[in-house]
């Protein structure tokens, strides 16, 4: 859950605001150029790939943490990734170009909470995306806008859930409304903590006890030929369907009962343990 700026050269032409949700990044000769490279910002599935009369050239890349990014009006010719292809953090997507309608080459660069793409499911970059130590940003675009950095000191890794994963809300408390779930083993990077709560990004928060310093032990969900794996309340093909997984989900297992596994350390959530690896 560490979402990387998509260029390694970071220079703001128009930002996030009202009448334009998303950032519009531009370009250096003496970094990439027009056409620099344009990487994901996180691990996920490609879920879009279309050339917009208005985007140009444009991919959707829905993340393991929910969110949708989105990138716009890239070269011709460029896009290496289609629909349904996996990318991990930073593997190269294309690059920079100026198809669509634009007044010159940029990235269009927009977050989405969920994979709902409207306008008012879009969140801020600037609050939600981190500048990495291998990136340059323009002095310019520095001293005009506040960024966030990634730092190996704050990460913090999901653990002690259950299949449902951790709950993030959209404050520090349970009183706040849930926004999104996250699988054990997930990485953060804690921005604060308030009343044992952690900040995670802009308006997202989670429980600081399912924080480990550590990456837990966990299966993935492989094999399953008709999809979902049920979740049942016993250890049982007759137990009772709560809940579902998909290849890829990743759980902790806390128990086993002969070929079940108990996926919830609190309640009874069992997976036939063949699928898990």
């Amino acid at each position: 859950m560490f979402t990387r700026y998509p260029i390694n050269y970071i220079k703001i032409n128009q930002p996030y605001q009202e009448s334009h949700k998303a950032l519009d990044l531009g370009w250096s000769d003496n970094y990439g150029g027009k056409n620099q490279p344009i990487f994901a910002c996180d691990a996920g599935k490609v879920i879009y790939k279309y050339k917009q009369t208005k985007g140009g050239n444009t991919i959707r890349i829905l993340h393991d943490d929910g969110k949708v990014s989105e990138y716009a009006h890239m070269q011709d010719g460029s896009v290496l990734v289609n629909v349904n292809d996996r990318v991990n953090l930073g593997d190269k997507i294309g690059n920079m170009g100026n198809t669509g309608v634009v007044t010159g080459f940029h990235l269009h660069f927009a977050l989405y909470k969920s994979n709902t793409i409207k306008e008012s499911n879009k969140l801020n970059p600037l609050t939600n995306v981190y500048v990495y130590d291998d990136q340059v940003i323009d002095p310019n675009t520095k001293n005009k806008y506040n960024f966030i950095y990634y730092n190996d000191k704050n990460v913090k890794y999901i653990y002690n859930v259950d299949d449902e994963g951790l709950n993030v809300r959209s404050g520090p408390g349970t009183q706040y409304n849930i926004i999104n779930r996250l699988q054990t083993s997930s990485k953060v990077n804690v921005l604060d903590n308030k009343n044992n709560w952690s900040k995670i990004a802009d308006n997202s928060w989670v429980s600081s006890k399912y924080l480990s310093n550590d990456i837990p032990k966990y299966k993935t969900v492989s094999g399953v030929t008709s999809e979902p794996l049920n979740v049942r309340n016993k250890a049982s093909i007759l137990g009772k369907k709560v809940g579902k997984l998909f290849n890829g989900d990743r759980v902790q297992v806390y128990k086993t009962k002969g070929s079940w596994s108990k996926v919830s350390n609190v309640s009874e959530r069992w997976v036939s343990s063949k699928y898990l690896k």
